[in-house]
């Protein structure tokens, strides 16, 4: 009988490392042929503990992962790239995106927590232009009491109203992506290589496209121009942006915008492109910046945000179910993906 659920483990493990079998062959020089890793793949036979052992050391896996079952289906993914990314790649994303998922869901299964979302902007007509996306900014910071102040953490309020938020070191070509998880559980997947700005904005331009409807007759191209206007309408509102410059004028210092972005984390580029929209700016000027900033994309020595983002709240959780002894230390270190000796000093501090 085939052992599926490992085959397919032992298939998703060697993807999510973005090897080939001939690779993983070599890794393990002549304890494995790809005749037996392929067999092993589709099931038809199983490894020795010595092999699998090996196996989970080149995969940086626990052992207890190839025999998991599988307790997570991924839909409704949608990625956002520079360019076009390989589909090893896409692939490779949207493993590691169901093995985070896997984790967080049992975790939170053990503490007796239920899964629960409500889209704050259900019921929002369908999106045809640049002003109804001004409009469902100012009804979701309304819905989720933001007021027309900066967001300090939008990693921790998304997870706070049951959107999960993973982070994962990727090709620079990845932005970020969309996905729902058992049907149910909405997720927003962002690159950390991107700087905190540009990852605040990508985490706000998926939530666009998980929140909102989009009128039929848009192209895509202009429903992604429309979703890339709604993190900068989220994180700042236009009254309080006119106020901060005292818009409408024909120019603008770079000093001011920096200290916005400090204050907001808006990238320079952003406020910049926000201001010209909302004509709070000249045409002239932005032309200026254009030129200014093509050779600094990175915005390099040009201010950062003050504040942070922190996906913490899971390991939050596999705290408190160790504390409270629904799981052991190595459990705890397995769920959070290390090993156990790098368990942070507060899994054993406790008052």
């Amino acid at each position: 009988m085939k052992n599926e659920v490992f085959s397919q483990r032992l298939k998703n493990a060697r993807l999510m490392k973005g090897m080939t079998q001939d690779e993983v062959v070599a890794a393990l020089g002549e304890t494995l042929s790809k005749n037996a890793l392929s067999r092993y793949e589709r099931g038809d036979m199983m490894p020795r503990y010595h092999i699998l052992l090996a196996l989970s050391r080149v995969f940086g896996v626990q052992l207890e992962y190839f025999f998991r079952p599988f307790t997570v289906e991924i839909s409704d993914f949608e990625y956002r790239t520079k360019e076009d990314m390989p589909s090893m790649e896409r692939e490779q994303l949207r493993l590691e995106v169901i093995t985070v998922m896997e984790r967080r869901l049992q975790t939170e299964e053990l503490l007796g927590l239920e899964q629960h979302f409500v889209n704050p902007l259900q019921g929002f007509p369908a999106v045809k232009n640049a002003d109804d996306i001004e409009k469902a900014a100012m009804q979701l910071r309304e819905a989720w009491q933001i007021g027309q102040h900066g967001m300090l953490n939008i990693y921790g309020m998304l997870e706070h109203f049951g959107i999960k938020v993973v982070e994962l070191t990727a090709n620079e070509v990845f932005d970020g992506m969309k996905a729902t998880i058992n049907k149910q559980v909405p997720v927003i997947v962002v690159n950390t290589a991107m700087t905190i700005e540009r990852r605040r904005y990508t985490v706000l331009h998926e939530l666009a496209h998980l929140l909102l409807t989009f009128d039929e007759a848009l192209e895509p191209k202009k429903v992604e121009s429309l979703c890339n206007i709604f993190p900068g309408a989220v994180l700042l509102p236009a009254d309080t942006y006119r106020e901060l410059i005292g818009a409408p004028r024909e120019t603008v210092s770079l000093q001011e915008l920096i200290h916005i972005k400090n204050q907001f984390g808006i990238s320079l580029q952003a406020l910049v492109y926000r201001a010209a929209r909302l004509k709070f700016i000249s045409q002239a000027s932005v032309d200026r910046f254009v030129k200014f900033i093509e050779t600094n994309k990175k915005e390099e020595g040009l201010g950062g945000y003050y504040g942070n983002e922190v996906a913490d709240r899971f390991e939050q959780l596999v705290v408190r179910a160790c504390h409270q002894h629904r799981i052991t230390r190595s459990r705890a270190a397995e769920l959070l993906g290390i090993e156990e000796k790098h368990l942070p000093v507060y899994f054993d501090t406790v008052w």
